[in-house]
C-alpha cells in the first residue's frame, strides 16, 4: 500500500489528536475520578494507534497501544490515576509530539520508546519515575507545558539570541467582546515577535471558547517587562503574567537534538516550517472590529441622549 499521498492527511489529524490528548490529560489531571475525560483518552489514543499502523510507524502504533491498554485499565477499575502516571503520561505526549516532527520533516518515526513503556507499565507506583536522556529531557521545561516539537524550536531561537515567554493573559470578566480584545492582545505580540502556541488553540479564542484567560508562547528578542508593558497597556486587560521557558545547555548537547535543522537568520525564524506563528482570520477579524465601532458609535450616542434629557 502506497502511503505517501495519505501522509499530510495522517499529520493533521494526528496533531489534532494530540493536541485533544494533550487538554484531556489536563482536564483529568484536575479530576482524576473523571470516567467522561477517561473515555475520550481512550477513543483518541485509539485512534492514533489505529492511524498509525495503517501508516507503518511501529513506534507510535506501539507506545499508544500501551497507552490504550493503561487507560482501558483505568476505565475498568484496575489501576487509578497517580501523579506519577500522569507524569509518565505527559512524557509520552512529548514523544508522540517529537514523533510527528520526525515523520514531517525525514518519513519516520524513530525514537527509543522501551523506556516510557516500561514507565507506563509501572507509572502508578510510589518509586519516582527515573529520568532517561531521550524524551525526559523535557523536564527542563515541564512548568511550562511545552512539548518537544516547540522544543526544537526553542533550542533554534535560543541560539541566535531569542528568547522564550510563556504568557498568561487575563482579560475583564466584563469585556463585552473577549475575542476583540484577544485579538488586540495577538495583534501586539504578533509584532514584538513569534507566537508559536496558544491555549486553548486559535479557533476557539476567535469563537470566544474560553474563560477570562489564555497563555501563548512568545519567541521575542524583548525583555520580559518590554513585552509585558506592551500587554498590560490594552484596555481590559487585567493581568499579565510572563514566564520565560529557560533554555537548557543539556539538551543543545544531547545528541536526540544535533539533527535539527539550523536557523541562520530572522527570516528563517519566522518562516520556517516547524514556526507556524498563529495567525487569526482577517475577515473574522475586520467583522469584530467593525462590530465594536457600531457599539462604540451607539454608547456615544445614548450617552448623547442622556445628556440632553438632563438638560431639558
Amino acid at each position: 500500500m502506497d502511503t505517501n499521498q495519505y501522509l499530510e492527511i495522517f499529520l493533521e489529524e494526528s496533531e489534532e489528536h494530540i493536541e485533544s490528548l494533550n487538554e484531556n490529560l489536563l482536564q483529568l489531571e484536575k479530576n482524576p475520578e473523571d470516567s467522561h475525560i477517561v473515555d475520550e483518552i481512550f477513543r483518541s489514543a485509539h485512534t492514533l494507534k489505529g492511524m498509525a499502523a495503517t501508516m507503518g510507524f511501529e513506534n507510535m502504533t506501539k507506545l499508544t497501544h500501551k497507552m490504550e491498554d493503561v487507560f482501558q485499565e483505568i476505565r475498568s477499575n484496575s489501576l487509578k490515576v497517580s501523579s506519577n502516571l500522569m507524569d509518565v503520561l505527559f512524557k509520552c505526549m512529548d514523544a508522540l509530539s517529537s514523533m510527528i516532527g520526525k515523520i514531517s520533516q525525514s518519513g519516520n518515526d524513530s525514537y527509543d520508546i522501551d523506556n516510557l513503556i516500561k514507565l507506563l507499565e509501572n507509572g502508578n507506583s510510589n518509586e519516582e519515575i527515573a529520568v532517561t536522556n531521550n524524551s525526559e529531557e523535557s523536564k527542563a521545561y515541564a512548568s511550562n507545558e511545552v512539548n518537544l516539537y516547540e522544543k526544537d524550536i526553542i533550542e533554534k531561537a535560543a541560539s541566535q539570541g531569542y528568547k522564550t515567554y510563556s504568557i498568561e493573559v487575563v482579560i475583564d470578566k466584563n469585556c463585552v467582546m473577549k475575542s476583540a480584545r484577544a485579538f488586540i492582545v495577538f495583534n501586539t505580540l504578533d509584532n514584538l515577535g513569534d507566537i508559536i502556541d496558544s491555549k486553548p488553540s486559535v479557533e476557539d479564542i476567535e469563537d470566544e471558547k474560553f474563560d477570562d484567560r489564555f497563555t501563548v508562547h512568545l519567541i521575542s528578542k524583548h525583555d520580559k517587562d518590554f513585552v509585558k508593558s506592551k500587554l498590560t497597556a490594552i484596555s481590559e486587560i487585567m493581568e499579565v503574567n510572563i514566564e520565560e521557558i529557560l533554555y537548557s545547555k543539556e539538551i543543545k548537547d544531547n545528541k536526540n537534538f544535533e539533527k535539527a535543522a539550523n536557523i541562520n537568520n530572522d527570516d528563517q525564524i519566522k518562516h520556517s516550517k516547524t514556526n507556524k506563528s498563529v495567525r487569526v482570520d482577517i475577515e473574522r477579524l475586520d467583522n469584530l472590529m467593525n462590530l465594536v465601532s457600531e457599539l462604540i458609535i451607539i454608547k456615544t450616542r445614548l450617552e448623547g441622549l442622556e445628556s440632553n434629557e438632563k438638560k431639558s
